[in-house]
């Protein structure tokens, strides 16, 4: 682990090693080879002394590390000097011990660095593994396959990829081993009759798993933050006594109650307290101070006021019906904290379950429950999961905090009914192919999506009250569309949502809060104020519609949305602020997008999978991530919008051809255009021409078809090469409006006597030095964005200054601001810069803090980094030399630590409370170098969404560790797939090989 390997330096005094010998078996006859050492007549290779023995004879190898691939094929003993010294290394090969023998004894060594399997056994039995290091390996420690009275033991199996021990179709005993911080520490699959006794099993990701494996006995283990203890799966009839859980436990996971099937007593416990398993049951109320609870094949049991805490689930019940869980609190467990698996007609009422890895409460082929008037919040995946599992009841429970609060899959005729489901990532209601459910009365707020219906049918949605957010339905059939009932007395945000299906003709009720239009034709949609909503005007299998003079604010997916429509118009609407789209049509053909303001969405007008003469013209698309975007949709024209200060792209189109694009004004987008086929138009021919390109730098000096006559005529000479088979041939010289040309680069520094103001400086715009800049304008915003949505104007300065005081915005300001700066010309059009500065701050507590710095300094020597700062020391760790760096206030000469960049992460021992404050620039892309091994990085970006699997999917991390100042003395805690990384902090992580890790501001 890395708290062994990096943060903490143990100094062992070893006695010398004398055992090693004793072991050598008295055979007569049998001779003793050695390897190393200086005898005379000693084997250089292992190898080939292994080659040169005879049965029962021993291979005695002095210390040294011997790069070798070994094959063992009689019977013998091959013994090693001392297991912490004597090392045989596979050299990456697929294994390092090999035996096709049985009775083979391997004893003593550090056995490392293989692909597949460090030790393979395979058809052989009688073998004895013990006393070895087994780490370090990309696969797995120990095979056993098809291998039967073999014993492992007193081993330390540790760092592999792979299973530290593995067992194959095989019955053997696994004893008396410290495994540790594999990917699985004991995988048993397709066995009989294992016995597994006395070994310390400790964070690995499954402790020990049983796949199709039955019999066999655990005994006397010590099992302790795992990911999950024991999984049982498609497994029966395992005997488990005197097992001690600390931070997991017992996962059963099987079709049928023969996998439930096991003797599980009450000397196993969890974090101290006994595990209570209770197999074919009828009636009885579990004791009181379980550590977990799992109940099979029973019937009228209770399960109350318990308090079932970090283990790997809480509460269990397989083929059980007719039992009550209730009052339990059950938080912090690896998996879920109440799983009812092919049980029904069951009451779970009034828990609390919270803080759980995936999921609150997992209802799987389990039907006819009552699940009501509990509390689950902050449960990583989802709050209550219906699996498969029909005719549930889930009512007045509050689900707050989790990736998705109630998500139903594959599970018809259920009520959800007046729960509260608020601040979740993802979803508030989800439905998944799951018909005929009734969800009324519930109170849905701050959900991305509120309830989505998505590829379901006759869902009967009434009385409920949605705020910041709203109802969907995404893509699907026509009958997904349009079987529902959806009254208007669902809200969303204080206004009906406005659900019509199968309608011709009308005009919808002014006021509604959502509009929703699944098989209508010739409606139309006016005067409208969606916002805050999911999608705010939502059109699906309709044709004809007139959706005009709308407002489209702050929606999550999109202002505007059609699905799998035609022949209507979308004009004079603003879809503005949207945090994903302002106009999508997807599947949607002879449908006019006209004169709309759409701007500050991540993706401005999109088309997908979209043909047939859509228009897109005369639209104002602005500060958008992408501007207008065309992806796999042919046969489209484009023309006569303005597309300006796109972060990304301006216009971006992907396996799209035929189209046309012609007289847009294009300028100031951080790439103009981009396209990936040669088959679309990008100009109106001549004279009419093409588009207009800010960044266009050709002259004008010639007209006609092939620009080759003497005279000016307003398209440039030269074509606008896009890429290297995409170009402009007739770009127009002038189109209006002349933007200018941005400020240069944007900085701050933290300023005034105690540093209590901040000072944002830029460089000027090329447009100054010819008089055509008017002024700077300076915003500034709470929470960052890349194109400053919702940023407010503090301040002006005049052409010729470039710099502007945040007074009493740095040091003592809690807060953490953004600024940009925006030159605006003398016709009073604006142009924003690039970049964007920011002054942030963190509070720290008095003692250890793993921080770093978000933001590019100017000045990166500690002492003006952390000026803000009470403190003493720091450290950072170079993991290329693999050694610590320090800095220390009381010591005034140089220092290993001198340096402090946004990408590394250092501890810093704070000696009172205070503010870590700095001001500099906020970088846009950030490349950090991994080295194989640990690395202590910062995470320079302010994307709030990014999350541990985010990086897993960008990196091959091993593990990731961040700070936790409840967790001495370390101060570390093992971070799961759902959590957040935080500008400001610091965090550990592993990886393989050498790897580049790219972090963005978005």
């Amino acid at each position: 682990m890395k708290r062994d390997s990096v943060i903490v330096v143990f100094v062992m005094i070893l006695g010398v090693f004398s055992a090693t010998l004793s072991i050598i078996p008295d055979n007569v006859g049998a001779t003793i080879l050695y390897v190393g050492g200086g005898g005379p007549g000693n084997y250089t290779t292992v190898q080939s002394a292994l080659d040169a023995a005879k049965v029962d004879d021993t291979v005695f190898v002095y210390n040294g590390t011997y790069r070798e691939n070994l094959i063992i094929g009689r019977r013998l003993s091959l013994l090693g000097e001392d297991r912490n010294s004597t090392v045989i290394d596979g050299r990456g090969g697929l294994w390092v011990v090999k035996t096709t023998a049985g009775g083979v004894i391997v004893s003593g060594f550090t056995i490392t660095n293989s692909t597949d399997y460090a030790i393979h056994l395979i058809l052989n039995n009688n073998v004895e593994i013990t006393d070895n290091n087994i780490v370090d390996n990309r696969g797995a420690g120990i095979l056993l396959q098809q291998s039967t009275n073999c014993i492992v033991s007193n081993n330390n199996v540790s760092n592999n990829n792979g299973a530290g021990v593995f067992i194959h179709g095989s019955a053997n005993s696994v004893v008396n081993n410290n495994i540790h911080d594999n990917y699985a520490g004991i995988s048993i699959e397709f066995s009989l009759a294992n016995s597994v006794s006395g070994n310390n099993i400790s964070g690995n990701g499954i402790g020990i798993g049983f796949g199709d494996s039955n019999g066999g006995t655990l005994s006397d283990n010590h099992i302790w933050n795992n990911g999950w203890g024991v999984y049982f799966y498609y497994s029966s009839q395992v005997s488990m006594t005197n097992n001690m859980f600390q931070n997991d436990g017992i996962l059963i996971k099987g079709p049928t109650f023969e996998n439930w099937t096991h003797t599980i007593d009450v000397s196993n416990t969890v974090n101290g307290k006994p595990v209570y398993y209770w197999k074919s049951v009828n009636g009885g109320i579990i004791p009181q101070n379980a550590g977990q609870v799992i109940l099979a094949n029973c019937q009228n049991v209770v399960v109350e006021n318990q308090n079932l805490t970090n283990g790997t689930a809480g509460i269990q019940l397989g083929f059980s019906h007719m039992n009550t869980i209730s009052n339990n609190t059950i938080a912090y467990n690896d998996y879920f904290g109440i799983q009812l698996y092919g049980s029904g007609t069951n009451i779970v009422e009034r828990n609390n379950v919270s803080n759980n890895g995936r999921y609150g409460i997992d209802l799987d082929l389990s039907s006819g429950n009552t699940i009501a008037n509990n509390t689950a919040f902050s449960n990583v995946q989802i709050g209550i999961l219906v699996f498969e599992s029909n005719g549930n009841v889930l009512n007045n429970n509050t689900i707050l905090n989790s990736s998705s609060g109630i998500h139903s899959v594959r599970s018809d005729t259920s009520l959800i009914a007046n729960n509260s489901i608020f601040v979740n990532s993802y979803g508030g209601v989800t439905l998944r192919s799951s018909n005929d459910v009734t969800i009324t009365g519930n109170s849905i707020r701050d959900n991305p999506w509120g309830i989505d219906l998505s590829h379901s049918l006759n869902s009967n949605v009434t009385n409920n009250t949605l705020t910041s957010n709203g109802i969907t339905l995404f893509h699907g059939s026509l009958a997904e569309w349009n079987t529902h009932t959806i009254e208007t007395s669902n809200t969303v945000n204080g206004r009906p949502v406005i659900y019509w299906k199968d309608v011709v003709g009308g005009l919808i009720p002014a006021g509604a809060g959502q509009v929703i239009l699944a098989n209508c034709q010739d409606v139309v949609v006016e005067d409208q104020i969606v916002n805050n909503a999911t999608i705010g005007v939502l059109l699906g299998y309709s044709s004809n519609i007139t959706i005009i003079n709308n407002t489209a604010l702050l929606n999550y997916l999109a202002g505007f949305y059609l699905y799998a429509s035609s022949d209507s118009t979308i004009v004079s609407n603003n879809a503005s602020v949207n945090t994903r789209m302002g106009i999508t049509l997807v599947d949607t053909s002879g449908t006019d997008v006209v004169n709309n303001n759409v701007s500050s969405n991540q993706d401005g007008i999109s088309l997908q999978l979209s043909n047939n003469n859509n228009v897109i013209s005369e639209n104002v698309v602005d500060n958008n991530r992408d501007g207008i975007l065309i992806w796999v949709s042919h046969s489209n024209t484009i023309h006569d919008n303005t597309v300006s200060s796109s972060t990304r792209y301006g216009v971006v189109i992907t396996a799209s051809s035929s189209n046309r694009l012609y007289h847009n004004r294009i300028q100031n987008n951080t790439q103009q255009a981009q396209d990936d086929t040669s088959t679309n138009q990008w100009d109106d021919g001549y004279p009419s021409g093409g588009n207009y390109w800010s960044d266009y730098l050709g002259p004008d000096s010639f007209r006609g078809p092939n620009q080759d006559i003497p005279g000016s005529d307003g398209i440039g000479d030269t074509p606008y090469i896009i890429d290297a088979d995409s170009l402009d041939k007739y770009p127009v010289v002038s189109l209006g409006t002349v933007y200018p040309y941005p400020s240069g680069r944007v900085s701050a520094v933290l300023s005034g006597q105690n540093f209590e103001n901040v000072t944002v400086v830029w460089d000027p715009s090329p447009d100054e030095s010819l008089g055509l800049v008017d002024r700077y304008d300076v915003y500034r915003g709470l929470d960052y964005n890349i194109s400053r949505n919702l940023y407010q104007q503090i301040g002006s300065v005049p052409n010729g200054t470039h710099s502007f005081i945040d007074v009493y915005a740095g040091k003592g300001d809690p807060r953490t601001y953004f600024y940009i700066v925006c030159t605006v010309n003398i016709t009073n059009s604006s142009t924003c810069a690039d970049n964007q500065a920011a002054k942030f701050t963190r509070p720290l507590s008095k003692g250890p803090n793993l921080i770093s710095i978000p933001l590019i300094q100017s000045d990166e020597h500690i002492p003006t980094v952390l000026q803000t700062l009470s403190y003493d020391n720091a450290w950072s760790y170079d993991p290329i030399n693999q050694e610590w760096r320090s800095f220390s206030k009381s010591k005034p000469y140089a220092q290993s630590l001198e340096y402090l960049n946004h990408t590394i992460g250092i501890w810093v021992n704070v000696t009172q409370d205070s503010n870590l404050t700095v001001a500099g620039v906020v970088p846009t892309s950030t490349t950090i170098d991994l080295q194989a091994g640990w690395n202590l990085v910062g995470f320079p970006s302010f994307d709030d969404n990014f999350t541990v699997a985010d990086l897993k999917a960008a990196v091959a991390v091993e593990r990731i560790e961040g700070f936790d100042a409840l967790a001495p003395p370390y101060f570390l805690r093992a971070m799961l797939d759902g959590d957040f990384l935080q500008a400001g902090f610091g965090y550990w992580i592993r990886v393989e090989s050498p790897a580049i890790w790219t972090v963005e501001n978005v």
